[in-house]
This record gives structure tokens, sequence and C-alpha cells, in this order.
């Protein structure tokens, strides 16, 4: 019913080293709280296990912290405390706490439940008795009534069904009413609601973003496929449903700035959560550097002939939007706007009329920047 495993599954975070993998306890019978007399199996579950090398064991009860050292990973169990084990080279296991009960009527319950596991409840009585009826009830409300004593199964378990939970019982040819300890049984996170990491941060026009939707798997549930996609606002998606939680974006533009966000998912049963949304401004990087060149070069062309005008930026992003002038007589001669460094005007057949003083500009949204005057003067023929 449960599964175990050693390897944590981290969500790739750049520069950070994998922890050590820390041991995970198994049970077998699964469940907490037994009746005393009765044995339960520990299981001490590592990455890797020497020839020869033995498992600690730590049990706190009562005050009292002994260890035991086992030459397998198992250790048979029949005093109620709290148990951790680990190896030479590993840190504490989380403890497994055991209780063996003394009582009439238990109500057992496996040591971790996870978010969309079924959660399983039994309510036993000490003994060959049998029970006609069982009641189990949930912080004092009864949730489920069993003439046949059958356990209590909550498929796909949520954080919302953690509480107080009792089980009631009635003896056959018996006419006493049994009752249970009170429960508290805290379904676990399968894993937490992912965080969106952009790098960089403020990324600039015409470069690439890379987006990782980061979150973590328990060791328990390490062997668990988590799946990913990413959104930008109003749920356009920007991602088909992924195991990798990376994205790039290779070449980010001005008005893709916006709210962006990630959702991790599992396959089956469906647990979906999303990451807080994260506002991705693009920066621009203003115009500069502006140059107005002809072809041919240097302008030599015959009256007649098309001159053609080259309007350049060294640096600028987005669109950008050229305009050519003649700084003699402060004629506009055209405009072109678009996502390019470079544009060209040209004129179809130059004559005299066209000699003089000419210059460019470009103008991103991030201020206007202009060319030095070129002088252009026809070729004689």
């Amino acid at each position: 019913m449960l599964l175990w495993a050693s390897l944590l599954v981290l969500a790739p975070v750049s520069g950070q080293s994998a922890a050590a993998p820390k041991p995970v306890i198994s049970l077998h019978p699964p469940w907490t709280v037994v009746f005393r007399g009765e044995t339960v199996t520990l299981t001490c579950h590592v990455s890797h296990l020497r020839a020869g090398e033995y498992i600690t064991w730590h049990l706190s009860y009562l005050g009292k912290d002994l260890l035991q050292k086992t030459p397998g990973n198992t250790l048979k169990v029949r005093d109620s405390g709290r148990f951790r084990c680990q190896t030479k080279d590993s840190p504490p296991s989380d403890s497994v706490r055991l209780i063996f009960s003394s009582d009439w009527l238990i109500l057992q319950a496996p040591h971790t439940v996870f978010e969309g596991d079924t959660l399983v409840l039994r309510c036993q009585v000490k003994g060959r008795q049998k029970l006609i009826t069982v009641k189990y009830s949930w912080n004092g409300k009864v949730i489920s009534v069993s003439n046949e004593g059958q356990d209590l199964l909550i498929p796909q378990a949520s954080l919302n069904n953690s509480g107080h939970y009792q089980c009631i019982g009635f003896l056959e040819r018996e006419h006493y009413v049994y009752k249970s300890s009170t429960r508290i049984i805290k379904i676990q996170e399968l894993f937490p609601y992912p965080k969106l990491r952009v790098t960089p941060s403020q990324p600039t026009e015409g470069s690439s973003v890379n987006l990782s939707c980061q979150t973590q798997l328990p060791l328990e549930r390490s062997d668990t496929l988590l799946y990913f996609t990413f959104f930008r606002d109003r749920g356009v998606m920007l991602s088909d449903w992924s195991r990798s939680p990376e994205l790039q974006i290779t070449t980010i533009w001005r008005e893709d700035s916006g709210s962006y966000w990630c959702t991790a998912a599992t396959a089956i049963p469906s647990i979906q959560k999303h990451s807080l949304p994260l506002q991705v401004h693009v920066q621009g990087v203003p115009v500069s550097g502006v140059l107005l060149e002809t072809q041919p070069q240097g302008g030599q062309v015959l009256a007649g002939e098309p001159l053609v005008l080259v309007c350049s930026v060294a640096e600028g992003t987005g669109d950008i939007a050229f305009s050519w002038h003649r700084e003699d007589t402060g004629e506009h001669l055209g405009r072109k706007q678009q996502r390019s460094q470079r544009a060209e005007l040209e004129i179809p057949a130059v004559g005299g009329s066209h000699m003089g003083r000419y210059y460019c500009t470009a103008d991103n949204g991030h201020g206007l920047a202009r060319s030095g005057a070129l002088n252009w003067t026809p070729q004689e023929s």
C-alpha cells in the first residue's frame, strides 16, 4: 500500500548540490497502533548499504534514548516508542512512533498518508471477538457505519481529510459498546506549491529567458511523475505538459512583458498546484550609434541612377522607427518602422536637385538618436 524509496526529487535549481539522502522507515504491518504482544517489522530504506555495514536504530521512550545495531536493514519491534534509523554516512531518518496498546478496541492507520492516496482506517478488537457494527467519526461527526466491521476507505485523500478520527465498535452477542482512542491523522502534502524562477529576472529585448518551475517531492514518493506547464497573462499557455520543469523562451520582446506562472501536476490521481504569478518586465535597449551611409558606397552615382540611403544603429532593440531628412532644406524624405537595426530608403533617380546634406534618425521609444550629416554630390558623367 505504501511505496518507499530513498532518492530526493528536486526540480533543478542552478548551483545547488544534491543533499545527502535520508533513510526512510516502512512498517509491516503498516499500522502505527497495534495490540500489546504483537510484532511490527521496521525496514530502513537507504540508498546504499555496503556489505557488512550495520544499521543504527534509535529508540526514544519515556525519556530514555537507546541504540541498537542490526546487520540487515530490518528490526522487529514489540515495545512502544519513537524509532529512527541511519547508516554510518547518512543523517537519521524521520521518526516513526509505534504504540502497543492494551485497549480493547484500537483504530489503526498508516504512518504516512499523502494527498492523492487512499486513506485506510481499520477498527480492531482484541482477541477473537467479532465486531458486528462499526462507526467511524471524524472531528466528532459520524461519517461511516458498517454492519460487517469493514475498513473505512477514503479515496484520493486531500489535506481537508486531516483531523481527529475515532471508531466505535459493537461486539457480537454483547450489548457493550467499545470506543477507540482518538487518533489525529494529518494528510501530508505530496509536493508544495511550485515557485516560478525567471532567469535573468529583468531580461532585455531580443535575449533568451529561462523559466523554471521549482517544487519538491518527499522521499517516500520520489518515484511520482510530475508534469509541468507554463502560462502568461490571462491563461495564455506557453508550453504543452512536459516532464521537464524548465522552459526556454529563445527570444523575448517588450510586448512579452506581463504576469507569468507555472503549474505542477501528477497524472493519476490528478493533483494540480499553481505558482504565484511573477511579473516580468522586458527591458528595451535605447538606440545609439546611428549611422547614415549610401549605396553604392561613397554615393558615386551618375545623374538618373538610383541612390540608396542606409540608416543603421549600433545598439537598440524592438521596433525601430527610421526617418530620413535633408538638413539644408528641412525636407522629410521618408519613414520606416521595423524590427531591425538597419533600414534603406531609395531615391529612384538622382539629379542636381538632390545635391545637399542628409541625415537620419532612429527611435525605439526610449529616445530619438540622430546620425551625423552626409554631404552628397552627383558624380559627373
